[in-house]
């Protein structure tokens, strides 16, 4: 590997943390006005970063907070599904049932309907 190459994955790491710092730092303050959908958003981009740094597990644990605290929001079907979609894709890759049980729960569905939720996105 190149210096350049290591030089742009050294930049992109920092920029991952600082991120993480900062979404960090904004979900402590929405917590503590009681912000909820700000709440949701933040751990719906946390949920995107880990993702990204291929923490699935965290990953899917940060995207279920979301999609919990949007589904209260009638008025917003938008967010819900843009949250399943992402949920979906970490579901893809882990086959981990134990997220099927957690969304059939947030949404009071079973657990088939979750997975037909996923094989239709």
């Amino acid at each position: 590997m190149n210096i350049g190459k290591i030089s742009k994955k050294c930049k992109k790491a920092k920029k991952i943390i600082i991120n993480l710092q900062n979404y960090q730092q904004a979900i402590a303050i929405f917590i503590e006005f009681g912000d909820r959908y700000k709440q949701a958003n933040i751990y719906h981009n946390l949920g995107l970063l880990a993702e990204a740094e291929g923490n699935l597990t965290e990953a899917g644990q940060n995207l279920l907070q979301a999609l919990e605290i949007f589904a209260q929001f009638q008025e917003d079907r938008h967010s819900v599904e843009i949250a399943l979609h992402n949920l979906s894709r970490i579901y893809q890759t882990t086959q981990d049932t134990s997220l099927l049980e957690s969304i059939a729960q947030v949404l009071g569905i079973s657990i088939d309907q979750a997975r037909q939720l996923f094989e239709s996105s």
